[in-house]
C-alpha cells in the first residue's frame, strides 16, 4: 500500500547511501551545475555533462531501492549491470519534447491576446504526458528496455490506476519538489536582489556560485528522493496486476465450466436410468 509520506521518509537513506558510493559523481555534477552558471559560454555543455551524470545517479538510486524492495520477489535480475546511458537520454529527449513545445508557443505568441488562452488549453495534455510517462524512467533502468518501450509501457502500467497514480505523484511532488522549487526560486531572488547592489565582482562572483551551488544540491536531493517513490509505484501496481492475473486464473481453475456440468449431469443420468431398467 502506497503512503506518499513513508515513501518519502524511506528515500533519505538511499539517497545517503547512493552519495556516499558515488560520491565521485555527486560532486562532479555540483561542480558542472556551478560552471554551467559561471561561465556564459560553456551553459549549454556544462547543463548536458550536468544532466548526464544526474541520470547515472538515477540508475544506481533506483537499482538500489528495487534491489532492497521488489528482487525478492521476483527472479528479474540486472543483466547488464551497466547504465544505460543513451537510452536514457533519449528518454529525456522524448519526455522533454510537448514541454519545449508548449514553451516555445507561449513566448512565440506571448504578444498577443489569444497566446495565453492557447497555452492553457495545451497545458492539461501536457501534464497528462507528464503523468504517464512518468515510470518510464524506472522501466529503462529495472526492465532493460529502450526508452520508446519504456514510454508506450509506462502509459499501459498507468492506464486503469491513472487517477490513483496522479494523486500520489502530485501529493509526493508537492511534499518534494515544491519547496525546493520554492527555495530555489528564494535563492534566485537573492541573486537579483545583489545584482541591485554596487558590490565588488569577487563577491558577485562568490555568492552567484554558492546560489548555484545550494540550488544544484536542492534539485539534486528532490529528484533522488522522487526516483524513490517512482520505484515504489512501479512496484505497487506490478503487484497489483500480478494478484488480479493470480486471483483470475485461480478463479478459473476452480470453477468448472459450463460444458463439463452439463457432461458429469448427462453421465448420471445415463447411469440411472440404466440400474432403474436392470
Amino acid at each position: 500500500m502506497l503512503n506518499f509520506r513513508q515513501d518519502v521518509q524511506s528515500g533519505f537513506p538511499f539517497l545517503e547511501k547512493s552519495v556516499n558510493e558515488h560520491a565521485v559523481l555527486v560532486i562532479a555534477y555540483l561542480v558542472m551545475s556551478v560552471f554551467a552558471a559561471l561561465i556564459p559560454g560553456a551553459t549549454m555543455i556544462a547543463s548536458f555533462i550536468a544532466s548526464v551524470l544526474l541520470l547515472i545517479l538515477f540508475c544506481h538510486v533506483i537499482r538500489t531501492v528495487w534491489q532492497e524492495i521488489g528482487e525478492q520477489k521476483t527472479d528479474l535480475s540486472f543483466r547488464k549491470q551497466g547504465t544505460p546511458l543513451l537510452s536514457l537520454v533519449f528518454l529525456q529527449v522524448l519526455y522533454g519534447i510537448p514541454t519545449f513545445l508548449i514553451n516555445f508557443i507561449r513566448e512565440l505568441l506571448s504578444e498577443y491576446m489569444w497566446g495565453m488562452a492557447i497555452f492553457i488549453i495545451l497545458l492539461p495534455p501536457v501534464l497528462w504526458w507528464m503523468a504517464k510517462s512518468s515510470l518510464a524512467i524506472v522501466l529503462v533502468v529495472i526492465e532493460e528496455i529502450g526508452a520508446i518501450a519504456a514510454l508506450i509501457r509506462s502509459h499501459k502500467l498507468m492506464d486503469k490506476p491513472f487517477w490513483d497514480c496522479v494523486k500520489y505523484l502530485a501529493l509526493v511532488n508537492l511534499l518534494v519538489s515544491v519547496p525546493a522549487l520554492i527555495i530555489m526560486f528564494g535563492l534566485e531572488a537573492c541573486m537579483n536582489f545583489m545584482y541591485t547592489r554596487a558590490f565588488s565582482w569577487p563577491i558577485m562572483l562568490g555568492a552567484k556560485a554558492i546560489i548555484s551551488l545550494l540550488k544544484a544540491v536542492f534539485w539534486f536531493i528532490s529528484q533522488m528522493l522522487l526516483m524513490n517513490c517512482l520505484v515504489r509505484l512501479y512496484e505497487d501496481i506490478r503487484d497489483n496486476k500480478q494478484t488480479k492475473q493470480e486471483a483470475q486464473t485461480a478463479s478459473n481453475t476452480t470453477l468448472p465450466q459450463p460444458d463439463q456440468i452439463t457432461a458429469h449431469e448427462i453421465d448420471v443420468a445415463e447411469n440411472t436410468t440404466q440400474s432403474e431398467q436392470q
